[in-house]
Formats: structure tokens, C-alpha cells, sequence
């Protein structure tokens, strides 16, 4: 039998049985009484707290102090109290006060005090607490994010590594923290280093969705070297933060560098066509009662559009400009439509695709669902055509003022040809050429669109760029009015038509 990397068993409270000793040693375990105020977690895989009857309080106060820390450091934590209402009770909800529930149900067994000491023994040799922590491990790059749990996180998921150097990819609306990392691997000395990892450090709970949604939307859905391909054996989820680990795909550039240089339309094709065409060719009429917007309500960030945007956008570009509130409501009280649903990506952007050689490469499944088929077409569109990086800004306003015409959108949704004075025109008109495809009532992409506009005028400018992305930002707020209003008078003069 292999010996285990982390043998002992930690032990608090009441003192174990005879029995309790034989069956942790059987399994070549090794038990720790613990009678510090700092126990040793880094080479333990399990910690009991017997809290039976009279050592309840005394211990649910040592728990109180180490649970947090347990479950960081991996270990299964088994809670022992009376066979009464009361005391698991209390327990269960002290433990609620102090854990999240995914880091609970993963990592925490509250049993009575009829448990066997066969069932506590094998349940921590059949944990996996993950590796040792490399205390030894040497940080470069930038490393000013980095607090001591997540540097506690690394030094768990790269435990076989001597060098971490870190580069920041730009970081996105999660909340998370994204590097390109480049690890020293101790056991490849004598072999080139490997190939660089990337590294997603965040809210555990929302990392682990998002392996979640990777694993049930995409993992069978997308070709394995048109996806991100994780690696779980260094994933590592803590009480507030984990690590999402994965190979990165080396040699790529965003699909924004790549528009920019005039290469936007044959990677947005590689991007529907090949890529996505897993999700694509299910896509089905929708059968349920939500309405092509009321499958978005999810991504509807209507209610944080600082009020300051709105009257900056009828101060800058004038006519009439309605609450958030009121263009929501709009879009929601048109007429019921059929639309087409498949699995969609949810955050569809420049960033989140990687284009190496032919290949158009999708990150980032975070909020990956089910929604209308056209979704990821027009969150793409937006994004890219608010990018005027090097663009003089009155002729990029006039440019993206006309692309936004409600009948423009029509035409180009027919295929009309637009003018090619910027690169954005020709990303754009292969976009809705393929949005087309995903469609079927006549306004349902510019309900979509105009989803997507009020979404992207929610968010804070870019801090390296506030005053331009500010003005970008009140742009599309104006341009979403001017489509809602647009969609809510054709609505109401259908239904004259139709009286």
C-alpha cells in the first residue's frame, strides 16, 4: 500500500476510545491529540471534534476556532455530538454561522456519538485533502493581489512546483483575479518547462459553478482544443476563495486584437460555425412560457445604470431618454414571440476568445446556460463595437450611431451590405448574418440587442480609461433607448393593424 501524503488524523475533544486508536492505525493513519492552540493542519486529511454530552460546549468552541482553517487546508472535518435534537441542532447551525453551504456539504459529517470508530477511520482514508502546501515555494511577477489565503491556495494547487511567476491577464466583471502562470515543476528538472497554466483565483463557490456549467454545457459540446481544458487535481476550493486551474492556450491572441487588424469576420465565423456549432445545431423552439427578454432576466443589469448615465445621455446626444426602468418594462410588455433556445455562453466577448492559427478558442463558462440561441451573437456585437481603441471618437460615434439605426439592424440582418470604413462594420455584418440564422420573429435580435446595450451601459468605466469609456458607456445607454422605444411603437402599431 502507498504511504499517504498526509497521514494524521487530528483529534479534539473528548479523548479517543482504544478501538478509535486501532482502527486509524490499521489504515496506517496516524492519530493526533490536539492539545494546542495551533494544531498542524498541513499534513492532516481529517480533524474530529467529539462534542458528545458533556464536552459539547468546550469543543464547539475549539470547532468555532479552526473550521474556517480546517476546510482551507482540505482536511474532512467529522463532528461527533449526543444523540439529541437540541445539540445537533445547535451544532448544524453553528456551522451554518461560520461556512458557506458548498464548503460544508463537501467537507463537513456531523454524526451522533452511536457513529462506529470502523466509519470514522475509513471515512478519512477515503478522503482527499488534496496536496501538502509548499511553504517553500517562490513567487514572481505580480503579485500585489495575492493575500496569505491565496497564496496558501497556490502553494496547494503548484505543491510540486519551486517557481511561480505570475502575469495578470485583464480582468473582467467576476471579480476574480486571471494570470498567465509559468511554474518550475521540481520533478522536470532535467526537461523543458511545461507549458503555462492559467489561473483563476475568486469566490470558491462561483468557481466551483463554473466548473459546473463547464462540465454540463460545454466539456461534450466543444472540441477539446477549442475549450479550456481544466485541470482538477490542482483546483482547489476553499471557504471564501478557491483556484481554478487550467492549461492555457499558448501563442493566442484576443479575437479583439485580431478585429482590429482586419481578421474579425473569419474568426467570428470559425467562432459559430465551428466552435459553438455543438450548441448551435440543438438549438429548438423554445417550448416554455418566458417570453425571448424573460430568458434574460438573469443578465439584466437594468437596476445598476447609475442615474447619472441616463441624464448624461440625453445631455450629450439629446431627444427623449426614459428610466432604466421603463426600457425593462418595455422590452417585457412586447407581444409574445417564438424564438429559438440553446445553450449559451453568457458572457460572449473579445477577451473570451482566443484565436491561435485557425482556430477560434472559447474561455470563461461562468455563466454559461440555457437562453435564446441569438444571445451570444449580439453580446459579442456590442462588446466589439464598443471597443474604439484608436478610433477618432466623433467618427467612431457617427460609425456606431448609424450601425444602430433600427432599420439598419433589419437590413443587415438581411444581409445588406454597410459601409466598410472601420473594421467594426465588417464584424458586425458577419455577426447579424449568423444572428439571422438564430431567429425567428422579425424584431426578436433587436430585443435581444437592445438586452445587451442596457447591460453593457450597467457596468463602471474602465479605470484606465474612465472619461472615453464613460462617453461609450452613456452612448449605449442612448442607443438601447432609442431601440426599446423603437421596438415598444412598432409593437403598438401591430397591434392597431391587427384590432
Amino acid at each position: 500500500m502507498k504511504s499517504l501524503q498526509r497521514p494524521y488524523v487530528l483529534w479534539f475533544g473528548r479523548p479517543p476510545r482504544k478501538d478509535h486508536e486501532s482502527e486509524i492505525a490499521g489504515r496506517e493513519m496516524q492519530l493526533q491529540v490536539v492539545t494546542s492552540q495551533q494544531p498542524q493542519m498541513r499534513y492532516a486529511r481529517a480533524a474530529i471534534f467529539w462534542a458528545a454530552d458533556t464536552e459539547f460546549d468546550a469543543t464547539l468552541d475549539v470547532l468555532e476556532r479552526h473550521l474556517v482553517a480546517c476546510i482551507d487546508e482540505g482536511l474532512l472535518v467529522y463532528v461527533v455530538v449526543s444523540d439529541d435534537v437540541a445539540q445537533v441542532t445547535h451544532m448544524t447551525q453553528a456551522i451554518d454561522d461560520l461556512v458557506f453551504k458548498h464548503a460544508s456539504a463537501r467537507n463537513v459529517i456531523v454524526r451522533n456519538d452511536a457513529v462506529s470508530a470502523h466509519e470514522l477511520a475509513n471515512e478519512a482514508l477515503l478522503h482527499d485533502p488534496g496536496p501538502v502546501a509548499n511553504q517553500a515555494l517562490t513567487f514572481q511577477g505580480d503579485i500585489s493581489s495575492l493575500t496569505p489565503q491565496r497564496k496558501l491556495l497556490l502553494q496547494r494547487a503548484f505543491s510540486d512546483s519551486s517557481i511561480l511567476k505570475l502575469t495578470p491577464i485583464k480582468a473582467g466583471f467576476s471579480g476574480a483575479s486571471t494570470f498567465i502562470v509559468h511554474a518550475t515543476i521540481n520533478a522536470s528538472s532535467s526537461l523543458p518547462e511545461p507549458m503555462p497554466f492559467f489561473v483563476k483565483l475568486g469566490d470558491s463557490a462561483k468557481l466551483l459553478d463554473e466548473l459546473t456549467r463547464f462540465r454540463k454545457h460545454a466539456e461534450h459540446y466543444i472540441t477539446w482544443n477549442l475549450r479550456p481544458n481544466f485541470l482538477v487535481e490542482r483546483s482547489i476550493y476553499g471557504v471564501s476563495e478557491g483556484v481554478l486551474v487550467g492549461m492555457f492556450v499558448e501563442g493566442s491572441k484576443s479575437l479583439v486584437e485580431c478585429a482590429q487588424a482586419g481578421d474579425g469576420e473569419k474568426y467570428i465565423a470559425a467562432l459559430f460555425d465551428e466552435t459553438l456549432a455543438g450548441w448551435r445545431k440543438r438549438a429548438d423552439l423554445h417550448k416554455g412560457p418566458n417570453s425571448v427578454v424573460a430568458a434574460l432576466a438573469a443578465y439584466d443589469r437594468h437596476a445598476s445604470i447609475p442615474s447619472q448615465r441616463v441624464k448624461q445621455a440625453q445631455l450629450l446626444f439629446g431627444g427623449e431618454v426614459r428610466p432604466p426602468t421603463n426600457l425593462w418594462r418595455g422590452l417585457l410588455s412586447a407581444p409574445r414571440q417564438s424564438w429559438k433556445e440553446c445553450v449559451m455562453h453568457g458572457d460572449m466577448h473579445g477577451d473570451n476568445v482566443r484565436v491561435r492559427k485557425d482556430d477560434a478558442i472559447v474561455i470563461d463558462f461562468a455563466q454559461a446556460d440555457k437562453g435564446p440561441a441569438c444571445a451570444d451573437a449580439t453580446s459579442l456585437e456590442v462588446w466589439l463595437a464598443f471597443q474604439s481603441d484608436g478610433l477618432e471618437v466623433k467618427q467612431w460615434q457617427s460609425w456606431v450611431e448609424n450601425l444602430y439605426r433600427p432599420d439598419v439592424i433589419d437590413s443587415m440582418l438581411e444581409g445588406a451590405a454597410v459601409d466598410q470604413g472601420c473594421w467594426i462594420h465588417g464584424c458586425l455584418s458577419k455577426i447579424r448574418r449568423i444572428g439571422r440564422s438564430c431567429v425567428l420573429g422579425h424584431d426578436e435580435y433587436k430585443r435581444v440587442l437592445a438586452v445587451f446595450l442596457l447591460r453593457h451601459a450597467s457596468f463602471e468605466a474602465n479605470p484606465s480609461d474612465v472619461e472615453a469609456d464613460e462617453f461609450r458607456r452613456c452612448f449605449a445607454y442612448w442607443l438601447a433607448n432609442r431601440l426599446v422605444m423603437r421596438i415598444v411603437a412598432e409593437a403598438k402599431n401591430l397591434q392597431v393593424e391587427t384590432a
